[in-house]
């Protein structure tokens, strides 16, 4: 149980900006469990995000409720993936070779692409949860949270790390263990099943549809993976959720058991 605390307490600390208030022996074996947890990371960002949303909605307009909503969830994240997102656009976009690709993607300036593709992003995320109806909204806020981190920590386990040497998400670069891929898996999914079938149907065919179409580039072009491409991945999915979510909801109306 110790163990297990341990692995917790460093996701939370990579993956959130909340201070840990116990002492965590770091260890990079640990770092890599992490992942076991990622997705329960994504359900206390979103239950977050959730309860502003909620608090908000009690004296503002729902759209002032969204934008804080998400401001929260940035500042919980640190917008670790945003800035994957815009890094993974800006080397793509301005890259040939994956020396190019590389080395835009560790520049600390954000580029025309990286500018313009968050933007697009922000933008997407707010008038997707706009339409959501507002009584759906908050589960699926928390699922799109939970399950979209289920599929970096598939590639982190069926691709190679791009990158030669050393950088600060280098445990990345290491394949995780049966039990954490286990245990994330069960997690991410179980969301779903609080849904009707053929919306969970649909966004796991999709997921699993773009999932390979990504990896297959990433591979051409890099012939592996980097933090920021896990990052995009994240925040891509979590974006898919939600068109997913509208585009079944209006097709077939209630989404839940």
């Amino acid at each position: 149980m110790k163990r297990e605390l341990n692995i917790f307490l460093h996701a939370l600390q990579y993956y959130t900006r909340f201070p840990v208030p116990f002492k965590v022996n770091f260890s990079e074996r640990n770092l890599s469990k992490s992942l076991r947890y990622f997705p329960l990371i994504g359900a206390l960002i979103g239950g977050i995000g959730s309860l502003v949303f909620y608090l908000s909605g009690l004296i503002l307009p729902h759209i002032i409720g969204l934008l804080f909503a998400i401001s929260a969830i940035l500042l919980i994240t640190g917008a670790m993936h945003e800035d994957g997102l815009s890094d993974f656009l800006d080397g793509f976009g301005g890259g040939n070779s994956k020396e190019d690709i590389l080395r835009i993607m560790k520049e600390s300036s954000i580029g025309v692409f990286g500018t313009i593709g968050l933007i697009i992003t922000i933008l997407t995320k707010i008038s997707c949860l706009y339409l959501i109806p507002e009584d759906n909204l908050i589960s699926a806020l928390i699922s799109a949270n939970v399950s979209s981190r289920l599929w970096p920590i598939i590639l982190v386990n069926t691709s190679t790390y791009a990158r030669e040497g050393l950088s600060k998400a280098s445990y990345t670069r290491k394949k995780t263990d049966r039990t954490t891929i286990l245990i994330a898996t069960i997690t991410a999914l179980a969301p779903l099943l609080y849904f009707k079938w053929h919306f969970s149907l649909l966004y796991l065919v999709l997921s699993i549809i773009f999932f390979f179409a990504y990896r297959g580039y990433l591979n051409r072009r890099l012939s592996g993976f980097t933090g920021d491409t896990l990052g995009a991945l994240q925040l891509i999915n979590e974006l898919l959720f939600y068109i997913t979510f509208l585009a079944t909801f209006k097709s077939c109306g209630v989404l839940y058991i």
